[in-house]
């Protein structure tokens, strides 16, 4: 195998790549490899056994072959170079070393034999098709809600669930106590093939590696089959393992027929007052109490910890009904607010210790339910 590349083209992709390969040291030591075959075209792939990423590199091939190269050692070298560098890799006689060369200089990556790339599971099929900002909406607005801690448990907390059709999209993020849904037309006048809706919950990990992938992509194409998720463009193919399809009835969560109290108010002033008295606040839980008063249109944010003192902020709210207290969790709370990017919101109060939904003050496509504390 013999390849030329300039580092503006290898640099980014194995930036990608190394997102998906295996930092485990008790995984086998080909999962943290990049796997590079030089055929027709270059095709770079990693997997953890659970994600795997392929991509084409743009390249001028000498001599076909294929081999595996520890991705973060490769990725770290070519990562400092100028992008106008011109580098080859070369395998010669060799099956034991890559060779890596620049201008003067010379490296010998170690290698694991082609053969002990696992097999990467699922194939490209018939998907339903999405504008690329659309998905990085879709994720930004819910991935707040994920429960990031229990990740290794493989429960729908972890993970992401997505609701698709060909005209609708929506996606749902929950850890249990916290709710995040958010619904984006979309119109696919041109696309007759492939399934007309489907809804899987993809994990965590593969969510975060979707959102840095195909952030930028103008669309991208999304199907499943033997419980993996394959999102691809005209470059990239993700696919990961799916979480199981178990889901909570949310749909209840999301009812606003018995509001008694709206309050509307400035999206970053509150993030910010939020912010700022939650660093006196303490406990596994970090929650502060908002007071609510209708007197003086006006939201009290304070908190109290014998350890750290305590603090009181107020924001200008326009309130409408009865004035309530209630406790919110600072962390969910700041998260939700930034995940919209209206200029106000509405926080939306009902009877007791239900939750409180949190939306953009003139559009309900994104809501975000809030549990309170006692």
């Amino acid at each position: 195998m013999k390849v030329n590349f300039t580092q503006k083209d290898l640099a980014p992709a194995l930036s990608t790549l190394a997102q998906a390969c295996s930092r485990d040291k008790n995984s086998a030591k080909v999962l943290a490899n990049v796997k590079i075959e030089a055929k027709d075209v270059v095709e770079m792939t990693t997997t953890d056994n659970s994600v795997s990423c392929k991509l084409q590199v743009p390249a001028k091939i000498q001599q076909a072959g294929a081999t595996t190269v520890n991705t973060t050692r490769f990725n770290s070298i070519v990562s400092t170079l100028d992008d106008d560098t011109e580098l080859e890799i070369s395998m010669g006689n060799s099956t034991s070393h890559m060779q890596l060369k620049w201008a003067k200089s010379i490296y010998k990556l170690a290698t694991i034999d082609v053969e002990q790339f696992p097999q990467i599971k699922g194939q490209e099929q018939d998907g339903i098709i999405l504008p690329g900002p659309v998905l990085r909406q879709l994720i930004g607005r819910t991935w707040f809600a994920t429960d990031n801690a229990s990740h290794h448990l493989q429960t729908f907390r972890s993970g992401l669930r997505f609701e698709l059709t060909r005209d609708t999209t929506r996606s749902v993020a929950t850890d249990g106590r916290l709710l995040s849904v958010t619904d984006i037309d979309i119109s696919n006048p041109d696309q007759d093939d492939g399934p007309k809706e489907m809804t899987v919950i993809v994990p965590h990990q593969a969510v975060r590696l979707m959102a840095k992938t195909f952030g930028q992509s103008p669309s991208v194409k999304v199907s499943h089959e033997d419980g993996q998720i394959i999102v691809s463009d005209d470059n990239i193919s993700l696919a990961a393992r799916l979480l199981p399809s178990e889901y909570p009835q949310y749909e209840q969560l999301l009812d606003q027929d018995k509001i008694l109290t709206s309050i509307e108010t400035d999206r970053q002033r509150l993030a910010q007052t939020i912010s700022r008295v939650s660093h006196l606040s303490s406990g596994q839980i970090n929650y502060h109490k908002i007071l609510l008063a209708t007197k003086d249109q006006t939201v009290h944010v304070s908190t109290w910890s014998k350890e750290l003192g305590e603090a009181e902020e107020t924001v200008v709210a326009r309130i409408e009904g009865p004035a309530q207290s209630f406790s919110l969790n600072s962390a969910q709370l700041k998260g939700a607010l930034l995940s919209m990017d209206s200029s106000e919101v509405r926080l939306q109060l009902g009877e007791g210790k239900k939750p409180i939904i949190l939306h953009p003050a003139e559009d309900q496509s994104h809501l975000v339910v809030l549990s309170q504390y006692s």
